[in-house]
């Protein structure tokens, strides 16, 4: 069984983890979709996920917590943290934690990977989408913004760096136009979890400002690329913008996104095609591109 906590990239992490110890211990698995974490409803029903068992909690005689202390995100203590002895727990037992590393799925990482990735009649949609923007010319480049809640008027959590992360997208955009002779730009950006009315000590913007910072940068530092705003960027639909991210032809991730890591990651494409800011970033998995 696990605790789920967190938006839909976290919830992710988290199943993949639990899914992995499943399947290597033949152990049933428990999992809830009933979540809602800052106003974001549960949408694992809209994943092929194995299905949840039924367990009595009463059966739960073992819990195990990933150690959490306050620290950089892959030392011991880290939400990255890879720890092993999970592979030890017993039957009947609990997982704490984020598990936002591959190693934690890493054996059966293709089975989860395709559990991992939306299902019909969502990912029809955006294929047609794809198809359509593509019109047999273009190379998709997906870039996520990791804006949202990175916004904040104090603490860690508040250190979206704008110039990084644009940095980034340009060391990135070279290295695939030296490959690519026409490319097209698919961008995406979100990650809000409250509005100013309802946090005004904590969140300084909302989903809207957001869409307006992006437009704001790709008219002034990326209009020599032919550029477009996701549909569910511009819908807030969390959803749609998995499912797009996840079938790109090339995915560029500048800052920490549970999210966006885990949408390139169970990308078919993603082999050698999916470029992490080795500075600011979640740990990267086996086939990513860090620069």
């Amino acid at each position: 069984s696990c605790h789920m906590k967190g938006r839909l990239g976290n919830q992710l992490f988290i199943y993949a983890a639990l899914r992995n110890i499943g399947i290597i211990k033949n152990y049933k698995i428990n999992y809830s979709k009933n979540l809602i974490h800052h106003g974001q409803k549960c949408l694992l029903d809209y994943y092929n996920l194995y299905p949840s068992n039924v367990i009595n909690s009463s059966c739960i005689t073992h819990t195990y917590h990933q150690k959490k202390v306050a620290g950089p995100l892959n030392k011991e203590g880290g939400s990255c943290y890879y720890d092993a002895n999970i592979l030890n727990i017993p039957d009947n037992c609990k997982i704490h934690g984020h598990f936002i590393n591959e190693k934690y799925f890493y054996e059966n990482r293709e089975i989860i990977k395709d559990e991992l990735r939306v299902k019909e009649p969502t990912n029809i949609l955006c294929q047609n989408y794809l198809d359509n923007i593509k019109s047999n010319k273009y190379t998709i480049i997906g870039i996520h913004f990791r804006r949202g809640d990175a916004v904040r008027e104090t603490g860690e959590e508040g250190s979206f760096n704008e110039q990084t992360s644009i940095n980034f997208v340009e060391k990135a955009l070279s290295v695939i136009s030296s490959k690519e002779n026409n490319i097209k730009l698919l961008c995406f950006i979100g990650g809000c979890r409250g509005n100013k009315a309802a946090n005004p000590s904590v969140i300084k913007n909302t989903h809207d400002d957001d869409i307006t910072w992006l437009k704001d940068i790709l008219q002034s530092k990326f209009n020599k690329y032919d550029a477009i705003i996701s549909p569910g960027t511009i819908e807030n639909n969390v959803l749609t913008d998995y499912c797009l991210l996840s079938i790109c032809d090339y995915n560029i991730i500048p800052n920490v996104s549970t999210f966006s890591w885990m949408a390139a990651y169970v990308n078919k494409k993603n082999d050698n095609k999916v470029y992490v800011n080795k500075d600011d970033c979640l740990s990267p998995a086996e086939k990513f591109i860090t620069l």
